[in-house]
């Protein structure tokens, strides 16, 4: 496992459009504030950092997306 999500975002990397798609799309998918997530790396870079103040691990993040789920599923 390498920790990693991928996210396809439609706006560009301009003046921080993709960062702002991106933080929406996360709280979204978590059900959380958009306050809740922030970027703690990777600002400019196309691999980013998230910090998610509700969501303490990894496994909790997974679950709050629905992971768990979709795995029963196949």
């Amino acid at each position: 496992k390498t920790g990693m999500i991928v996210c396809y975002l439609k706006s560009a990397p301009e003046r921080g459009a993709a960062n702002a798609e991106l933080i929406k799309l996360i709280a979204q998918a978590c059900g959380v504030p958009q306050v809740d997530v922030g970027l703690i790396g990777g600002l400019t870079s196309r691999k980013k950092r998230i910090k998610i103040a509700s969501i303490d691990t990894p496994q909790d993040f997974l679950q709050a997306i629905g992971v768990d789920d979709q795995l029963k599923l196949f």
